[in-house]
């Protein structure tokens, strides 16, 4: 059977993204390797690592919009958390029942953290 081992994304400044990281996941990274280009931050069982391209983490681009989905039970607090940091940040109303916050992290890769709307 295979399973999700581990998320990563791709920044240009390690340490401006291990902040803005730090501030969205509400937790500090459980490993930091400036000398490798790599953070990684433990959300419940799912790491997730912030990586420098070239470094010896991968060569993704940063700027993209990133293809996974976060979930939050309180978009409207995560909205107001994350704000100061990304200007951008909006709830949706999705086609599903869903919503969605949106927003673009420092490096421009989007983000879509998703709660599921009890009809």
């Amino acid at each position: 059977m295979i399973s999700l081992a581990l998320l990563k994304i791709p920044v240009t400044d390690l340490h401006r993204a291990r902040a803005f990281y730090t501030t969205l996941f509400e937790t500090e990274p459980v490993f930091h390797s400036t000398e490798y280009g790599w953070t990684q931050f433990m959300l419940g069982k799912l790491p997730i690592a912030l990586y420098t391209p070239g470094a010896g983490g991968g060569a993704g681009v940063p700027g993209h919009d990133l293809d996974f989905q976060l979930t939050s039970p309180d978009l409207e607090a995560l909205k107001a958390q994350i704000l100061p940091h990304a200007p951008d940040a909006a709830i949706h109303k999705n086609a599903d029942g869903s919503q969605s916050l949106e927003f673009r992290d420092p490096d421009g890769n989007g983000l879509k953290i998703m709660a599921r709307v009890d009809p």
